[in-house]
C-alpha cells in the first residue's frame, strides 16, 4: 500500500493507505468522515491517473493492516444506499473499494429502469463497476459475477462538491451532458482498440468475466475521467 496525505474537513492533515491494483482504501477509524471535499476530488483524480493499471482482485481472506486479525465483511446503509467493507473486529479500521467508498459518499448511484433503457439503445456491453466484469444490456440487470446493480456517478453529487470548492463554483454538470461525455470516452476507446491501442484492463485477473470486458464502458470509472478534466 501507498501513504497518501489528504487535508482533512477541520484542519489537519489525514493520511491514507491506498493500494492501487486493489482499488482500495484502508481507513483507520474515522479517517473517512474526516475528509475535506478537496480531498474527495483528489481521491477522484487519483483513481482516474492509476485507471490503466492492472487491477488485482481481493483475497478471500483480508487482514487488518494494523494487527493482522482476519476482516470481516460489513453490509451498511447510508444516505446514498447500500455500501460495503471489510472490518477490523478489534477497532482499528477498515478496507473499502473505490467503488463502495463513492457509494458510501454518495457519488455513486443505480440506474432507473429508464436510464438502463436508454443505455442499451447505445452501448452493447458494460463493465461492472464493482468487480470489473463484462455485463451484456441486452441480458442484463445486474452484474452477472457479484450481482452489483448497474451504476453510474451521480452528476448531482459531484456538482455540489464542486460548488463547495471555491475555485470551481462556475462549474456546471448534469447527468445527460455526463453521460454524453461517457458515450464519447467509449467511442475513444473503440477507436483504440481499432488501433490495437487496447488498455491493460484485467491483465492479472483469472476470472474470463474481466478479461472478455475488453473496453467496454464503465459508467463509473469513464465518468470520473471526465470529472477529472475539471482539474486540468
Amino acid at each position: 500500500m501507498e501513504v497518501e496525505t489528504f487535508a482533512g474537513h477541520l484542519g489537519g492533515q489525514v493520511e491514507l493507505d491506498i493500494c492501487y491494483p486493489c482499488n482500495a482504501i484502508w481507513f483507520d477509524r474515522m479517517e473517512s468522515v474526516q475528509l475535506a471535499p478537496v480531498s474527495i476530488m483528489r481521491l477522484f483524480r487519483m483513481i482516474h491517473e492509476h485507471r490503466d493499471g492492472a487491477r488485482r482482485p481481493l483475497a478471500d481472506k483480508l487482514r487488518c493492516i494494523r494487527c493482522a486479525s482476519i476482516l470481516a465483511q460489513v453490509q451498511d446503509i447510508g444516505r446514498g444506499g447500500r455500501f460495503s467493507y471489510h472490518r477490523c473486529s478489534h477497532g482499528h479500521g477498515r478496507l473499502t473499494t473505490f467503488f463502495q467508498f463513492l457509494r458510501e459518499k454518495q457519488f455513486v448511484r443505480d440506474l432507473s429502469a429508464a436510464e438502463l433503457n436508454e443505455f442499451r439503445v447505445k452501448v452493447v456491453q458494460v463493465r461492472c463497476s464493482s468487480c470489473g466484469g463484462a455485463i451484456d444490456l441486452a441480458r442484463d440487470t445486474a452484474c452477472p459475477y457479484c450481482r452489483s446493480p448497474i451504476s453510474v456517478l451521480d452528476a448531482g453529487a459531484v456538482e455540489k462538491t464542486l460548488r463547495d470548492l471555491a475555485d470551481k463554483q462556475h462549474v456546471t454538470i448534469n447527468q445527460s451532458s455526463l453521460a454524453d461525455a461517457v458515450l464519447a470516452v467509449h467511442r475513444r476507446h473503440e477507436e483504440q482498440r481499432r488501433l490495437g491501442q487496447t488498455r491493460n484492463w484485467g491483465a492479472e485477473q483469472p476470472d474470463p468475466g474481466w478479461i472478455d470486458a475488453g473496453d467496454a464502458v464503465d459508467l463509473v470509472a469513464d465518468c470520473i475521467s471526465v470529472v477529472a478534466g475539471f482539474f486540468d
